[in-house]
């Protein structure tokens, strides 16, 4: 881990120490349409970064689209990764789209993002229209590093039933073999708080790939997007190791601060390999009735 990331996770989050159980929500037996990408009123990029010190280094892009046949305007909103996406943005622009238009923006040359110490902007970004129409993806690029991966936005329409928000979630990952750069997550939550000092935002378990659970902990977070190297999960002795290769399930906390809405949240796992190659994709989500 770099010293980078190093800062990140000592800022952003700790783990506890003490190995705890905790129970995922159970799964129904149920035949459900699969949470497929279909155009809606309200999408997320769920976290972005940008790199000012390197002009080659990280940067976030993404595209919105505009499914229909009539001109739509939307709005994209900027947080920071401490802001609740029920408060007020940083930032907030307004696009018009022409039918079947798509626009595609590069943060770093979004002006007046608030920059952290280190010089990096980082946060979320939500894009919001009157018209359930939008599509479109983003991606993260580290030309200096030799690495990308993209993902589709993401859906939070509350009305749409392809949302895509979850209470609890399972993701595979890789800390060795061809990804030797381990395997990074990137939460967001959708809460209308933001988490406490000390408070767990998070559970999980972890499985080696015969299915045995190894052990089980909390994560702590201040803010609402942050990212998480998988290997940063490990716990010390007399806990058992990581393993290599795996799966960690996810169950959001019920409840963050003095709100009693229920959290839901996002998952995107990063796997990448050192200076050749990453890839993206999307936890799955474990709620009930996803099966």
């Amino acid at each position: 881990m770099n010293g980078k990331e190093i800062a990140i996770l000592s800022r952003r989050f700790v783990l506890t120490a003490l190995v705890i159980g905790f129970m995922v929500s159970p799964v129904v037996a149920q035949t459900v349409s699969p949470r497929a990408e279909a155009p809606a009123s309200r999408f997320l990029v769920p976290f972005f970064e940008v790199d000012y010190n390197d002009g080659q280094g990280v940067s976030t892009l993404f595209a919105i689209r505009n499914e229909s046949t009539q001109t739509v305007s939307v709005t994209i909103d900027y947080f920071e990764v401490d802001r609740p996406a029920s408060q007020v943005p940083q930032r907030s622009d307004e696009v018009v789209l022409g039918p079947k238009q798509t626009t595609t923006v590069n943060v770093r040359f979004v002006e007046d993002l608030l920059r952290d110490p280190d010089n990096f902007a980082r946060g979320y970004i939500v894009f919001t229209s009157m018209s359930s129409a939008l599509q479109g993806d983003y991606f993260q690029i580290d030309r200096a590093g030799n690495f990308a991966f993209g993902e589709r936005l993401i859906n939070i329409d509350s009305q749409s039933f392809h949302n895509e928000l979850c209470q609890s979630l399972s993701a595979r990952f890789f800390n060795g073999g061809g990804f030797d750069a381990g395997t990074e997550l990137t939460f967001w939550l959708d809460t209308e708080q933001p988490p406490s000092l000390g408070e767990a935002v998070a559970f999980y378990k972890i499985y080696n790939e015969a299915g045995d659970e190894i052990f089980s902990s909390q994560i702590f977070s201040e803010d609402v997007a942050f990212t998480l190297q998988v290997a940063d999960l490990a716990l010390p002795p007399p806990a058992p190791a990581l393993p290599s290769f795996g799966t960690v399930e996810i169950q959001f906390a019920a409840t963050i601060g003095t709100s009693t809405a229920p959290v839901s949240g996002h998952v995107t796992v990063g796997l990448s390999a050192s200076n050749r190659y990453s890839v993206g994709f999307e936890a799955v989500c474990l709620d009930a009735g996803m099966f």
